[in-house]
């Protein structure tokens, strides 16, 4: 388990580089928060991964479109967080 909260440190601390270095929502925005979703989901820490996966839900839809397969995926994702 220690493993897991050393790539969740280092996932954020790339996510504040990113989030420092780009300003907007972008594909590597993307990829940070739902890799720190996947992560905290694969704990057991349910609510943490559902804010993440919320944060890929909303830039997905920015990006992608509401309707796109990521956008749904994560939509999913948070739908089965939020009643398990």
């Amino acid at each position: 388990k220690q493993l897991y909260y050393k790539a969740i440190e280092c996932h954020q601390k790339s996510l504040k580089i990113r989030v420092e270095l780009f300003k907007s929502a972008n594909e590597d925005f993307r990829k940070s928060y739902q890799r720190l979703g996947d992560i905290f989901a694969t704990i057991g820490e349910k609510q943490i991964a559902c804010k993440y996966f919320e944060e890929t839900w909303k830039i997905n839809s920015t990006l992608l479109g509401e309707w796109h397969a990521k956008t749904l995926d994560q939509k999913n994702k948070v739908r089965e967080l939020m009643n398990n």
